[in-house]
């Protein structure tokens, strides 16, 4: 299949969104699949990737209105280059309401994955009316929605959207090569963009309620962020320097290391649609302590691979991390468990489940087309086309 990915945000930037993306397509090409990203130039970052892909880059326009048109009109010029059996759009607002433009025009069949932010209530996109009723307009117009959680499913069905165009997959994880080797001293991990809604405010402070009773414990905090100068004074207020480290964002071996040497893994998150970290969690048999928000709740069972608490709760979230490190039994059960869990969400396993969607919206497209040329030959009027 020839299929043409769409997205605002991609790598150099790192996030789980463009992490996925270029996972995905990789996979695709391996399996045979011709793959075409188009996604945004990052300013003042070198774009330039080394990827299996094609990959296109264009430069985003300072007029923020006409971002939409301006997207939808080089995906056209993408179509005439090499018509694609289908498109995904990766983010409802603005990449999937360009790609919903470009297919009513195009009539080929598309595909939309909601990151989250864009339809999650109470987020900056969600909250401007306007914008609210074009990611309605767009989720609706798709002829498939990729919901990578339960909550993201519901929300997509709270604008509108059918249950029959709604597909359920989650994000996937690569499989864990490093040893378990927990540290001689108690540490705990944590992995994620150093945002508000990461909750790692509270985790500060249920920490520092941690060291009261567990006085070797050690955290280390892995990201970066617009929060990362406000935290870092936080750690100093609390007195936690010796035991609290900000390393930045860890890749590859690095974090490899990390999670293999962790006695267990914390998502403090106040809202998490589906969070790749808690995956690499999985995927490393870490036992979990996160909050029972979103997609959380399906990568943790309470009490059969970790604990869950309520979000911005410091004392529950300190009571739940002295709770399972003074209980190695616990522990050892709980991550064999987060192993046992993360093989649902193989590569192997999510790729085999897109390809198969892909499959079905191209060949409902080449049926769509069959009938519309015997609708013409015999001076039928058929409007057809899946994108419209």
């Amino acid at each position: 299949m020839r299929l043409l990915f769409f997205a605002q945000s991609f790598l150099p930037v790192v996030g789980g969104a463009e992490v996925f993306l270029d996972g995905l397509a990789r996979r695709l090409v391996a399996r045979g699949h011709e793959v075409k990203v188009v996604a945004a130039r990052k300013r003042g970052l070198e774009n330039a990737l080394d990827v299996p892909y094609e990959l296109v880059r264009y430069t985003k326009p300072f007029y923020r209105r006409a971002w939409p048109s301006y997207g939808a009109a080089h995906l056209l010029r993408e179509h005439l280059a090499a018509k694609p059996d289908v498109v995904h759009a990766h983010g409802t607002y603005p990449p999937g309401y360009a790609v919903a433009a470009y297919a009513r025009l195009a009539k080929v069949p598309w595909v939309v994955r909601p990151i989250g932010f864009d339809i999650l209530p109470d987020e900056p996109l969600r909250t401007n009316p306007v914008i609210e009723r074009r990611i309605a307009k767009t989720l609706c117009a798709a002829t498939r929605v990729i919901a990578q959680s339960l909550e993201l499913e519901e929300l997509a069905r709270g604008l509108g959207v059918a249950n029959e165009r709604i597909v359920r997959i989650p994000n996937a994880v690569e499989s864990f090569s490093l040893p378990r080797t927990p540290a001689v001293e108690p540490l705990v991990a944590a992995l994620g963009i150093f945002h508000r809604k990461k909750g790692f405010d509270v985790l500060l402070e249920a920490f520092a309620r941690v060291r009261e009773r567990v006085p070797n414990a050690k955290l280390v905090l892995a990201g970066d962020g617009e929060e990362r100068a406000a935290l870092a004074r936080r750690v100093a207020e609390l007195g936690l320097g010796a035991s609290v480290s900000l390393p930045g964002l860890l890749r590859g071996d690095e974090k490899a290391k990390l999670l293999a040497s962790a006695w267990l893994f914390v998502s403090s998150a106040r809202r998490e649609p589906f969070s790749n970290a808690n995956l690499e969690a999985l995927a490393a048999g870490l036992p979990m302590v996160v909050t029972a928000v979103g997609g959380n709740r399906e990568i943790v069972g309470a009490r059969e691979n970790g604990l869950l608490v309520p979000p911005d709760d410091a004392q529950a979230l300190a009571q739940a991390l002295v709770e399972l490190l003074g209980d190695a039994p616990a522990r050892e059960r709980f991550g064999r468990a987060s192993a046992a869990r993360a093989e649902s969400y193989s590569w192997e396993t999510i790729v085999t489940r897109y390809e198969a969607v892909y499959r079905e919206l191209a060949e409902l497209s080449r049926g769509a087309g069959h009938a519309r040329g015997a609708g013409h030959a015999n001076g039928a009027n058929h409007s057809g086309g899946a994108g419209a």
